[in-house]
């Protein structure tokens, strides 16, 4: 997943922020917690207004969390 991330972020950064968090360290854990993580990766589009808008749990395509990210800037 990461060449796809890291493909997306250089794509898109100036449009939406990208969080990459650690689930194996004390802070990932609590967040993992907070939002109910059940599997990585587990991607989460949260929209200006901090409400989470959809989620993909397990890999996914470039092309399909492209389409995720576009209507969050749409």
């Amino acid at each position: 997943m990461e060449p796809v991330i890291k493909a997306l972020y250089d794509q898109y950064h100036e449009q939406v922020q990208f969080i990459v968090v650690d689930v194996q360290t004390r802070q990932g854990a609590q967040m993992a917690a907070q939002f109910q993580i059940s599997g990585v990766p587990t991607m989460f589009f949260i929209d200006s207004q901090g409400n989470v808008q959809d989620a993909i749990l397990g890999g996914a395509s470039k092309d399909f969390i492209e389409e995720k990210i576009k209507a969050l800037i749409d």
